[in-house]
């Protein structure tokens, strides 16, 4: 005879970026068990991590891989809250004097911070607009894992963002095009128009929650940004 297995609940929530409504389950101990495995290990088997979990526990329904970086981390902190708890331990440093003291944060109140002036299409001008897609967290991670990453790097991500490129009437679809034909074209662009595009990331969604916080030891008043799927991990 088989053994029972227990029922789990089936919770929904609203993508950051699109509104669509998304069904996931908690994770079990099994993955969770995986989840602890990544968090000793370096930042792209983190992400992995991340990726595979959530893609489960949407039920395989889910691209996971495409979403922006800032859905598939939302995803993951709803499931965090789900699965161990809403509060995750923390330290925070007092920027005053150093101290260091411990603090807990309620998962449920962190939401992905939006900019007014993130816009997908860039006006560069002279009859040349381009439409940009938010990043996925694969090619994020590929920058945030570098302390100053160079110039071939922020031009890549750009190249890899980009969707369709205007001339007046004229389209041309980012996907009949290989990535050197799109490093390219941003290779050419004026330092002005490539600060355009610069703008797009700069002012990305974001996981991010801001703790204000009195210092224990010298009583100053201290504010502690937390951002990113690395903030959120514990």
């Amino acid at each position: 005879m088989a053994l029972p297995k227990i029922d789990v609940p089936v919770y929904s929530t609203e993508l950051p970026s699109t509104g669509e409504v998304i069904k996931y389950r908690p994770f079990l101990v099994r993955e969770q068990k995986q989840l602890l495995i990544a968090q000793n290990a370096g930042l792209e088997q983190q992400t992995q991590a991340v990726i595979d979990l959530v893609f489960e526990c949407t039920f395989n329904k889910l691209d996971v891989r495409k979403l922006p970086a800032y859905d598939l981390e939302f995803l993951f902190l709803k499931l965090r809250a789900n699965s161990v708890g809403e509060n995750i331990d923390l330290v925070l440093t007092c920027g005053e004097c150093g101290n260091k003291q411990d603090a807990q944060l309620d998962l449920t109140t962190v939401e992905v911070k939006k900019y007014p002036d993130h816009d997908h299409k860039v006006d560069l001008g002279h009859g040349l607009l381009v439409t940009l897609t938010d990043p996925d967290l694969e090619s994020l991670t590929s920058l945030r894992g570098v302390t100053n990453p160079d110039a071939d790097q922020i031009i890549g991500l750009i190249a890899k963002c980009i969707n369709t490129i205007w001339k007046d009437d004229d389209m041309y679809s980012a996907l009949d095009y290989s990535p050197a034909d799109l490093i390219e074209f941003v290779e050419n662009l004026s330092p002005g128009n490539f600060s355009k595009l610069e703008k797009f990331f700069i002012t990305l969604p974001k996981l991010r929650h801001e703790i204000s916080f009195k210092c224990i030891k010298c009583e100053s008043d201290n504010t502690a940004a937390l951002e990113g799927l690395q903030s959120f991990f514990g």
